[in-house]
């Protein structure tokens, strides 16, 4: 060994011990010891999910619908349009394009991937098909990249923007057949019949569109057959969407309408008309038979013309959309308009008025959602105003069974056995939820006040809680509501246990006996440096005797001037002897909200910790924070995460408009978060 070497394993070695060191006395300052034995393997499954956040695009195929979401993306059972059932869920990613026998044709910015769509667990992803045949970047957020047939398009990244054609009848050994370089953005439609793919784009100096026909009949031999250019009557022109049917190429255009191409001939396509709108940009076309559907970019409004003569097309009806400015959100299949909204997909008979042959409505979005409780493989999602059951006994599937109206929009719930209380704006609701096809009001009281912001469930009564005072209510045997004591002291969450309360404020944490529940009294209070309330309200949990609150507060950065940052914890207090004693303020550079505690684990909406031992809290698992698009749009909503746990080791969450079921299994520890300075 030479003179170097053992410099450079010295200086290593040096290194290691002052690195050690530092660990120690770094975990020693904090009070936190870490064995070895406590690093074990931990497990978080992503299951099953519903919805997402805004429908980026849709495809019909026979019987089945695939819809991408912003993040995730689902599949649907259409053998009855009018009853869409849910029929396999991807959380992660991934867009569908298709599906070929049980496989699911996935991208990812990675590449490209198949997926059992038969499985009965958490998807299983195939090795990336594309690893040994082309080194590329897939543009994930185009809609245009397709499944036709054998032939899978995808477009890519890069400085060189490239179409990607490739066959795909071997799914283990795809194989690329034809590339073509893309000048601005392209979209393609297919003739099933004659296997001709018809290809839209934009010359570089926007003064013109280029319709291509590509004859895929014979995969060895792949080329271009005809060709026709368009050019800008005025200003500028650009292709956003190409669609056939019935011999007929329809191309929806940037500042030009949508163009009526004559396909008769693949040899030779002629321009017969252009359909105007009132926006000039339609950025969506579909097309099946006689029928066109477009989507204009000003009123959005979907319009659906009779093209039975392709010359002169009639307008036939108009119906309102929301506004996206996407492509990929309209089709026809079976005599059937299908509609992608920011919140779900509109189903409609092709038959007059619209309006009035609405046959379906998916909603795909779980959004405006400030609640949700779950017991007996049943999750329960408060939304605007009103309730949606979701079936979770396949934890792979879940399936919405019902959702029913409440009299104003819902703020929180509780659920005790069979019986839902539902706290409104003003009002509070009772229901039995024995049959969850159809829940039964069996109590009403409008005399709540509107700013009540919590709810508990103590004994036989229910517990309301606003800033001003807690109020009271027996629960008959026939499930009606009266009012039985108040508390003139408000509070922003509480919980119950025995004959006692813990009511949480902005300051303190209060004991309340109900032994007399004409007149509550206060046993003990605990207080501590006041918690912000907005943007997220503190939330409180209690199991053995402690109790447990989460918060989330923005302050300024002290690092940068006019810089706000996350900053949340949690508090652990004893109650012994009705007196309060704070155990532990573990405080963390993040948000911790809607805490709840079941076997030692704190379950949060975007972190998992073990709390057995107060003294030092360990994450056992992180998800997201609250999700902020990067674009402004007005589909965006409420994007807040919440969450709940059930008994039977599986957690909850809505995140990204989307519903998402994990399994959780700890077995041990694998990090630490050690308390930061305030």
């Amino acid at each position: 060994m030479n003179k170097s070497t053992l410099q450079t394993m010295g200086r290593f070695m040096f290194g290691t011990v002052l690195l050690s060191l530092f660990i120690y006395a770094f975990v020693a300052e904090s009070s936190v010891m870490i064995s070895k034995n406590d690093l074990k393997v931990n497990s978080v499954e992503a299951k099953g999910s519903l919805g997402g956040f805004s429908v980026r695009g849709l495809i019909v195929d026979g019987s089945n619908l695939f819809v991408n979401y912003y993040i995730g993306s689902q599949v649907f059972d259409l053998s009855d349009p009018s009853r869409p059932k849910s029929e396999f869920a991807i959380q992660e990613n991934y867009k569908i394009l298709g599906m070929r026998g049980d496989n699911l044709f996935v991208i990812a910015r990675g590449g490209l991937f198949t997926v059992d769509s038969t499985s009965s667990s958490s998807p299983t992803f195939s090795p990336n098909l594309l690893e040994d045949v082309v080194d590329i970047q897939i543009d994930t957020l185009d809609q245009e990249n397709r499944l036709f047939g054998d032939v899978l398009i995808l477009n890519t990244l890069g400085e060189v923007r490239e179409s990607l054609f490739f066959d795909i009848r071997n799914p283990a050994s795809v194989e690329l057949i034809w590339r073509d370089e893309i000048t601005v953005e392209k979209s393609f439609a297919y003739n099933q019949d004659d296997n001709i793919i018809y290809i839209a784009d934009t010359n570089n100096d926007l003064q013109s569109i280029v319709v291509e026909a590509v004859d895929v009949s014979d995969f060895s031999n792949v080329q271009p057959i005809s060709l026709i250019q368009i050019d800008a009557s005025q200003d500028t022109i650009g292709a956003n969407a190409i669609s056939f049917a019935n011999n007929t190429v329809f191309v929806g255009t940037h500042n030009a309408g949508v163009k009526v191409i004559d396909a008769a001939d693949s040899n030779d396509l002629q321009l017969l008309t252009t359909i105007a709108t009132n926006d000039p940009n339609a950025v969506d076309v579909a097309s099946e038979g006689d029928w066109l559907a477009f989507r204009d970019n000003s009123d959005h409004e979907v319009y659906l013309y009779d093209m039975s003569h392709p010359r002169a097309p009639v307008l036939k009806d108009k119906i309102a959309t929301t506004r996206f400015n996407v492509s990929g959100r309209v089709a026809i299949e079976m005599g059937k308009l299908y509609i992608g909204q920011a919140n779900g997909i509109d189903i409609y008979d092709i038959a007059f008025p619209l309006q009035d042959n609405l046959i379906a409505k998916i909603d795909t979005a779980f959004d405006n959602t400030p609640d949700m409780v779950s017991a007996d493989n049943f999750v329960y999602i408060a939304q605007d105003s009103s309730v949606k059951i979701i079936d979770v006994s396949d934890k792979y599937r879940p399936m919405q069974v019902t959702q029913f109206s409440t009299v104003a929009e819902t703020r929180r719930m509780v659920l005790s056995n069979e019986q839902l209380a539902v706290l409104s704006n003003g009002a509070l609701e009772l229901f039995d939820v024995s049959d969850h096809t159809t829940p039964l009001r069996t109590g009403l009281t409008t005399n709540v006040s509107n700013g009540a912001t919590a709810i508990a469930f103590i004994n036989e009564y229910i517990a309301v809680s606003n800033s001003a005072d807690v109020q009271l209510f027996e629960i008959s045997d026939v499930g009606e509501l009266s009012q039985a004591g108040t508390l003139p002291h408000g509070g922003y969450d509480l919980v119950g246990s025995s004959d006692t309360m813990f009511l949480l404020d902005r300051t303190a944490i209060h004991a309340i006996s109900i032994v007399d529940i004409a007149q509550p009294s206060i046993i003990d209070s605990i207080t501590f440096e006041q918690l912000d309330v907005l943007p997220n309200q503190p939330s409180i949990s209690i199991e053995n005797g402690q109790v447990y609150v989460a918060y989330c507060e923005i302050i300024p950065n002290p690092k940068s001037f006019g810089v706000f940052q996350d900053y949340g914890g949690i508090k652990v207090f004893s109650f012994v002897d009705n007196a309060f004693t704070l155990i532990r303020d573990h405080t963390f550079n993040l948000c911790l909200k809607d805490i709840e505690v079941v076997n030692n684990i704190a379950f949060t909406s975007s972190n998992i910790f073990d709390v057995s031992n107060p003294s030092r809290i360990l994450r056992l698992a992180a998800f997201d924070q609250e999700f902020k698009p990067p674009f402004d749009d007005d589909d965006v909503g409420k994007l807040l995460s919440i969450a709940t746990v059930d008994d039977d080791d599986h957690y909850y969450r809505i995140s990204y408009n989307q519903f998402q079921v994990y399994g959780y299994q700890f077995e041990g520890l694998y990090e630490v978060w050690l308390p930061i300075a305030r």
